[in-house]
């Protein structure tokens, strides 16, 4: 139907390779893309993806130099924005984890394959390997392998354990879930990395205890006469604790307060 009050509609039917010869003479029915086939030389970078995750250096400059504010994000929740459930970590904890879970995702070669592609339809493949950040929130971290120069780039972080088998299975439809998705968890709808935490801590240098145990000290060497705790006691008078704590100091009583 169509007019300014209609919107739209598509037929719901079906047809199976009967009706489409009797009712459309098409005699060859459409076959399926076979995507493995044609991203072959792509697939075959996991193991170029798997030597570098294996080798400490060249994992550390991957994942030192990535610009995590910049890596996408995939989490495909339908939960309303005022009650989604986002879980932030720091950098340094964030890295912590990587460092840890990856090095036994490459020794057991536990990648998964997936079909990625933009709003123009140019696709590629990208390989996730999860990272489990802890029991309720598992993670896939997603790498792109550029063959021509032999570059491997974080691109993306996935939260959504159906759609990375969606994604998988465009490239394999016969592949059940892989057992690395078998117990995945994810029980968030957002995921960020805070820099802005990580980077405090430059911000504000640390405090020596020296400094600590010399501030301290002053107060307990402030005196204790009658006459100190008296001007402290009426609050109308600003005493320093340098003041108090030098014995060579001493307050003027014209300027001590008077008692009323």
């Amino acid at each position: 139907k169509s007019g300014y009050d209609h919107e739209w509609e598509m037929k719901t039917i079906l047809y199976n390779l009967a009706d489409l010869k009797n009712i459309f003479g098409i005699v060859n029915s459409p076959q399926c893309i076979d995507l493995a086939r044609v991203c072959a030389k792509e697939l075959g970078a996991a193991d170029a993806i798997l030597n570098i995750l294996n080798d400490d250096e060249s994992l550390n400059v991957l994942l030192q130099t990535t610009d995590w504010n910049k890596v996408d994000i995939f989490s495909e929740s339908n939960q309303p924005k005022l009650g989604k459930m986002t879980y932030s970590i720091r950098r340094s904890e964030f890295l912590s984890v990587c460092y840890q879970n990856i090095g036994c995702t490459a020794y057991n070669n536990n990648l998964i394959p997936i079909l990625m592609w933009d709003v123009d339809g140019y696709f590629w493949v990208e390989f996730v390997c999860r990272l489990n950040i802890r029991d309720d929130v598992n993670i896939m971290m997603a790498m792109r392998y550029y063959i021509d120069t032999k570059t491997l780039l974080i691109t993306g972080i996935h939260l959504n354990k159906q759609k990375i088998l969606e994604q998988h299975q465009l490239l394999y439809p016969n592949h059940e879930s892989p057992a690395c998705l078998s117990n995945f968890i994810c029980n968030i709808d957002e995921f960020e990395i805070d820099m802005h935490v990580y980077k405090e801590r430059d911000q504000f240098p640390d405090i020596s205890l020296d400094f600590h145990q010399g501030f301290a000290q002053r107060f307990v060497d402030v005196p204790t006469d009658e006459s100190y705790i008296h001007i402290l006691q009426q609050g109308r008078h600003s005493v320093s604790v340098n003041t108090l704590s030098d014995p060579s100091n001493t307050i003027n009583n014209d300027t001590a307060p008077k008692s009323q």
